[in-house]
């Protein structure tokens, strides 16, 4: 067996273990398609979690995270996190626009892409995660990307 294959069936199965013993304790699960396998990993878990009836749909809170960029490139980005996610867990709960610093084309790009996903049904809400400062922050919350069309969840870095 290639190691390749060994280490994903091994991550997979130490993660639905976990979530198979911690379902009732840990109901918000965090992800992103660049952190390796994880996004993969977190939905095939938790869709089997549901097709064994131990979790249904509405137990838990998914997010995953995309970082801004031109359309072209952030609707591909999109489309491989969608074929990951969207026939197993039927929508996101939270897409985060990851590592957001300025307001800019990418960002007003992005934002604009992923209202239409949302007005589909395929993302509940829309965040973004910054490792920016305090004062970069309050300036994107108060741009018009942000303001009044997203929940703001900070994911500040340490």
């Amino acid at each position: 067996m290639n190691s390749e294959i060994l280490h994903f069936s091994f991550l997979y199965g130490l993660f639905f273990r976990f979530l198979k013993h911690h379902c009732y304790s840990t109901n918000d699960y965090k992800t992103r398609r660049m952190y390796g396998t994880s996004e993969y990993q977190i939905t095939e878990a938790l869709y089997q979690l549901m097709q064994e009836n131990s979790i249904k749909r509405e137990d838990f809170i998914f997010q995953t995270k995309l970082v801004p960029a031109k359309t072209k490139n952030f609707s591909k980005s999109w489309d491989a996190t969608w074929s990951n996610v969207g026939d197993k867990l039927g929508y996101i709960d939270l897409l985060s626009v990851h590592a957001v610093a300025d307001n800019d084309e990418k960002l007003e790009e992005t934002m604009k892409f992923l209202k239409e996903v949302k007005k589909e049904g395929k993302i509940k809400h829309i965040g973004f995660s910054t490792h920016g400062s305090s004062e970069q922050i309050m300036d994107l919350i108060n741009t018009k990307q942000v303001r009044g069309e997203t929940r703001v969840k900070l994911l500040l870095a340490t």
